[in-house]
């Protein structure tokens, strides 16, 4: 941890700015969406020298998740929950998969965003025979939804069901 925030704390403020916004975004992020955030993108350039960053096939990523996650933690709680909304909101302009925009939701404290794309996270995984995950994010869109309608509670609590008796 150390090690990692020595190397993070030796780059330009401009760049350590640009590594705190790209820091909230697990695994790797698209070339379209680092532009979104950045407005000049030519300021990773020392990350990417150091080796901090690593890009390919139109993507950028830290090289290490271990480094991300510091990186991530070390931002405070309310320039986190700032950039995980700000990621949440390009994501749901492109219209990306439901349960990465669940993730910022949740890491983003937007219980309505999580409500409205929890559901669809549990039809995807479900679909996708990924019991474990059909089972969490139906269970979290009926503990985050304010008032689902009957109907779409016995869905979740059907799929939910359906989910846990596969995974037994």
């Amino acid at each position: 941890r150390h090690a990692v925030l020595a190397r993070f704390w030796s780059l330009p403020g401009s760049c350590r700015s640009a590594l705190g916004q790209l820091a909230v975004i697990p695994t790797e992020a698209e070339a379209w969406l680092v532009g979104a955030l950045l407005d000049d993108t030519t300021v990773l350039e020392p990350a990417e020298r150091r080796g901090v960053l690593v890009s390919s096939h139109g993507r950028i990523r830290f090289r290490h998740e271990l480094a991300r996650r510091v990186v991530e933690l070390s931002l405070p709680a309310t320039r986190r929950i700032e950039h995980h909304r700000k990621v949440l909101g390009l994501l749901e302009a492109a219209d990306a998969e439901p349960s990465r925009l669940v993730h910022h939701a949740v890491a983003g404290a937007d219980e309505h965003a999580v409500a409205r794309h929890a559901a669809a996270a549990a039809s995807e995984a479900a679909k996708a025979e990924g019991h474990r995950e059909a089972a969490a994010f139906a269970r979290l869109a009926l503990e985050r939804s304010p008032r689902p309608d009957r109907l779409e509670a016995a869905r979740l609590h059907g799929a939910a069901a359906a989910a846990l008796y596969a995974l037994n």
